[in-house]
C-alpha cells in the first residue's frame, strides 16, 4: 500500500523506488543488487501497458533514485 496522508504522493513513490531498489522486503541474504533490481524494475515499467510519457517518468525517477543509493553506498 503506497497511501500515505504526511506526505506527497511523489516522496509516497520514491520512497517505494527506494525500497524496491535496496531490496528492502527481502531477506539479506538473497537480496540483489542495486544494479540488478534496476534492469528488473525497467523491464518491468517497458512491458507495461503504461503510456510511453508514464514509462519515461518512472524510468527517469529509477535512475535518479538509483544513483542516489549509489552514491549514498560509496561514501
Amino acid at each position: 500500500m503506497l497511501a500515505n496522508n504526511d506526505i506527497s504522493p511523489e516522496q509516497v513513490l520514491k520512497e517505494a523506488i527506494k525500497r524496491e531498489l535496496e531490496d528492502a522486503n527481502s531477506h539479506p541474504r538473497v537480496r540483489k543488487s542495486i544494479e540488478v533490481k534496476y534492469y528488473l524494475a525497467t523491464k518491468r515499467i517497458t512491458e507495461s501497458d503504461l503510456s510511453n510519457d508514464d514509462k519515461v517518468r518512472l524510468i527517469h525517477l529509477h535512475i535518479e533514485m538509483a544513483a542516489q543509493l549509489m552514491k549514498d553506498r560509496n561514501l
